[in-house]
């Protein structure tokens, strides 16, 4: 059985302002509609409770946070829910996403039951839904939560009922892949930083050398590949970034969508025309009738030609493949080229398969920044860059004592962590690093 419990979670309330029911002949309609939002919701792995209409309309709400939908990235799958379907076909519907502590449970007999969602940032999301600004509205938490992935601007403010003073609306103007915020000085790591410092020089005098970065989830994969690029600038190695993504996880080259678009001098809102003119200036005239192959790596697709129609499953794969490696190797030039990929383990296997062509073409080397991996867990193309014996492995070790009184004295903004606090932590989180920051944090709060 699932107990009731308070929880914090983000909100998705969703409407269909134009939906009048009149009859049962719009039976079907309120269907389409409601098929939409469940889908919505269910392909960003979020929880979808009550849906009815009401004084709003036809409304949903849906959560994530829940005990069966609880996600790191739980508000940036709430924002792209709501954005999937303020753009969806039974529309248009206009969405509102908060944050905070609700009570959660379940309502209905058995046979009928359905999860409940009661508190403030319920009320929250019906208000800015009903004020319906834009199409996706977005409460000040659910903005801070998602600003590593979304840009927004402010729209509005509103009076919210038992609230005191007006609360900020805002609507997101932008997305990008998510990327991870650094602060503070690297704590520690003075093994590791000798070895990427060897590997830099290699890199700087050509050599060609390979990296994989791997630890678990908060042990400072990032901070450490961050303070690599600088060594590597210092050194005078050019180094570009790709960022895998675990929503886009299932979208073919959608992590180096960012990279191809900066390397061809395109904004991310470029026309078809201003796609087409910059392949173009890169790839021979040969290529011009299967330039639509490369649509998935581009801010915008291109229309079909008859030549790209005609290709179909493996053999458009394949193609798709060969043309983008060739405008890669272009772009790129024959200077050594360090690829850091930040997240290799959310790359789908046409990017693994894509880095694996690029790799054996041009002078480019990959860091692989990734959670511990085995070769069953990677495309075959992705396997050697597994091979121990081929790519410089390092595999991030625990804190110890002195490092983690060090990593909670920067974390709470103190010159020093005393020595018996310290040995506390490192006892109690076993140096690991992002345990200790939280831990730190906690003791804190709690004087």
């Amino acid at each position: 059985d699932w107990v009731a419990e308070f929880r914090h979670v983000h909100v998705l309330f969703v409407r269909a302002p134009s939906f009048a029911y009149a009859g049962p002949q719009d039976t079907g309609a309120a269907a389409d509609v409601l098929k939409s939002i469940a889908a919505a919701v269910d392909a960003e792995g979020g929880t979808l409770g009550q849906s009815c209409f009401d004084d709003k309309g036809l409304v949903g709400i849906a959560a994530w946070g829940l005990a069966t939908s609880v996600w790191e990235d739980g508000a940036d799958r709430a924002v792209r829910a709501a954005q999937a379907l303020a753009q969806a076909p039974a529309g248009p519907l206009v969405a509102a996403v908060t944050a905070g502590k609700v009570f959660a449970g379940l309502i209905g007999a058995p046979g009928f039951v359905q999860p409940v969602v009661i508190g403030d940032a319920v009320n929250r999301a019906a208000a800015l839904c009903v004020a319906g600004r834009t199409p996706v509205t977005l409460d000040a938490d659910t903005r801070g939560a998602g600003a590593r992935r979304f840009d927004t601007r402010e729209v509005a403010r509103l009076p919210l009922k038992g609230q005191a003073g007006e609360a900020a609306v805002y609507a997101v103007t932008g997305e990008r892949l998510r990327q991870l915020a650094h602060e503070g000085d690297l704590i520690g790591r003075g093994q590791e930083k000798r070895k990427l410092e060897a590997i830099a020089r290699r890199l700087a005098q050509g050599e060609g050398v390979d990296l994989c970065l791997t630890a678990d989830a908060g042990m400072g994969k990032s901070r450490l590949t961050a303070w690599f690029e600088t060594r590597l600038s210092d050194g005078g190695v050019a180094h570009l970034r790709v960022q895998g993504d675990a929503i886009r996880r299932a979208i073919s080259y959608a992590p180096l969508v960012p990279l191809v678009t900066g390397l061809l001098g395109l904004s991310p809102g470029a026309d078809p025309a201003a796609c087409r003119a910059a392949l173009a200036r890169h790839l021979d005239p040969a290529a011009a009738p299967f330039l639509p192959l490369l649509s998935p790596l581009l801010p915008t697709g291109l229309p079909e030609t008859e030549a790209s129609r005609a290709l179909a499953g493996a053999g458009r794969a394949a193609e798709t493949r060969d043309l983008a490696v060739e405008l890669l190797v272009r772009l790129l030039g024959e200077a050594r080229m360090m690829l850091v990929v930040e997240d290799a383990h959310w790359l789908d296997s046409a990017s693994w398969q894509l880095l694996d062509g690029l790799t054996r073409r041009a002078p480019v080397s990959v860091c692989l920044v990734t959670r511990p991996l085995g070769p069953d867990d990677v495309p075959t193309e992705a396997r050697r860059f597994l091979d121990r014996d081929r790519v410089e492995t390092l595999a991030l070790a625990m804190l110890d004592a002195d490092d983690s009184g060090a990593l909670a004295a920067q974390t709470l903004g103190a010159k020093a962590a005393a020595p018996r606090l310290a040995e506390l932590l490192h006892q109690k989180a076993a140096g690991h690093p992002l345990f200790t920051m939280a831990l730190a944090q906690a003791l804190d709060a709690r004087g």
